[in-house]
């Protein structure tokens, strides 16, 4: 079995180019069947702490990665497209929200 660690999962996750399901994640870190629930209390624990979230299809990603689609109300913007929004979506941090660039796309 590969060392299961914080540093570990946030590798496979920083090298994956979109977000892993549990079992591609155990699969990435070579570990066996047995060493799920170990990993499951892991995923859940660096939840807890913000390093990652699960998406709505389950899907874990980093948590400074934005996802390709949130769901945000439009409160204002103008015709240059600036504009406040509200995320809506339970997986998105302020933090990122305010380091991320948005764009509204009127009509």
């Amino acid at each position: 079995m590969a060392k299961l660690s914080e540093k570990a999962v946030l590798d496979v996750l920083a090298e994956a180019p979109a977000p892993v399901e549990l079992r591609a994640l155990a699969k990435a870190l070579q570990l066996q069947p047995q060493d799920r629930p170990e990993l499951k209390a892991l995923v859940s624990q660096m939840v807890t702490n913000g390093a990652i979230f699960l998406d709505d299809k389950r899907q874990i990603r980093l948590a400074s990665h934005m996802p390709e689609v949130v769901m945000a109300k439009v409160i204002s913007y103008d015709d240059d497209g600036y504009g406040e929004i509200e995320i809506l979506s339970q997986d998105v941090s302020a933090d990122l929200v305010a380091r991320s660039e948005i764009s509204l796309m009127p009509e």
